[in-house]
């Protein structure tokens, strides 16, 4: 179940409609694949709710009800987090170290069905595509179909590497965990440290739950992550771990160094008191944004940073030996 591919520049119009024809049959096979696919992950997340004996007390039912789709709700939010960074990714920088990077760890629980969706919408996105050449053809220049093309291509190809990722040894699993990413404290515009000023306010009993957080985008696993969309515009790409009441928001500022704009507690899923607080540190952050980026080089900075994420961890887990922050290990 392939598309067939050609040579642009050197078709002729009769055999660009062709494949296009042919094409579009094989992108019909496909959108059977992706109902599929989406039926799985949906499937085996609502399995993951249904731990509960049947009950006929209605209001518990309700909860039940509530609670499978807040936790459908997560998985959302996790893969669009992923699938939003795969979508970054052009012809250019198409790798199979670039995609493995943006994909979530073979540990994740969730591994398997975020890649199944991933690959669930790339092909959706060939088979509009597919459908758009057709509808469209007499309005199109070759100039247009062979943008087309290419962004088919780019859509196959990472299809490619996602299989071949998945299929990878399990032996790789242990390497990839190896891997650290790094903290960046990003400062006040009066330079200190705004998450150590916004920890040092915030009630102890919340510093485990938080040490969590910052070690889940330490070792990669993200816990409960999410991408903030179009419908906050101003805070669009910025995303968050968190846990229950409590949020880190971050931002990915290199391939393996993330930003962390601010650490606070949330009170119930509608507070929405933090919003105007939180869009005035997000565009605060972006003012210096480029800046933090020249300076992840520059050794007299990364030293400096390692002086103030030691002091975090120093706050949330106060008997933690220097040592064994070297290296982003935690815990």
């Amino acid at each position: 179940m392939d598309f067939e591919i050609i040579d642009f520049c050197a078709a002729s119009e009769e055999e660009l409609f062709r494949v296009v024809k042919d094409n579009i049959k094989t992108a019909n096979m496909m959108e059977s694949e992706v109902k599929k696919l989406r039926s799985m992950t949906k499937i085996k997340h609502t399995k993951k709710t249904k731990s509960y004996k049947t009950n006929p007390n209605i209001a518990k039912d309700q909860k039940e009800e509530k609670q499978k789709i807040e936790i459908n709700q997560d998985f959302e939010d996790e893969f669009n987090y992923y699938y939003d960074e795969i979508k970054k990714i052009s012809s250019m920088d198409c790798s199979r170290e670039h995609i493995e990077e943006n994909l979530p760890q073979k540990s994740n629980y969730d591994y398997a069905s975020i890649l199944l969706r991933i690959k669930a919408e790339l092909l959706r996105n060939i088979k509009e595509i597919h459908e758009l050449l057709m509808t469209e053809k007499e309005n199109l220049t070759k100039e247009d179909w062979l943008e087309f093309r290419e962004e088919i291509t780019l859509n196959e190809q990472k299809i490619q590497l996602i299989t071949e990722i998945e299929k990878s040894k399990e032996k790789e699993c242990s390497q990839e965990e190896q891997k650290r990413n790094h903290l960046i404290l990003v400062p006040t515009s009066g330079g200190n440290i705004r998450v150590i000023e916004e920890l040092k306010r915030i009630d102890s009993a919340y510093y485990e739950g938080f040490l969590g957080l910052f070690q889940s985008i330490i070792d990669g696993s993200f816990k409960n992550v999410k991408r903030f969309d179009h419908n906050h515009s101003q805070l669009y790409g910025i995303s968050e771990v968190k846990d229950f009441k409590i949020r880190v928001i971050f931002d990915r500022i290199g391939p393996h160094d993330y930003a962390i704009l601010t650490a606070f507690i949330k009170k119930t899923d509608k507070d929405k008191s933090y919003v105007e607080k939180l869009i005035n540190t997000v565009m605060q952050y972006k003012n210096q944004k480029e800046r933090l980026k020249t300076q992840l080089e520059q050794e007299k900075f990364i030293k400096l940073n390692e002086q103030y994420q030691e002091e975090l961890f120093n706050i949330l887990l106060p008997n933690t030996k220097k040592e064994s922050n070297k290296g982003g290990n935690i815990l």
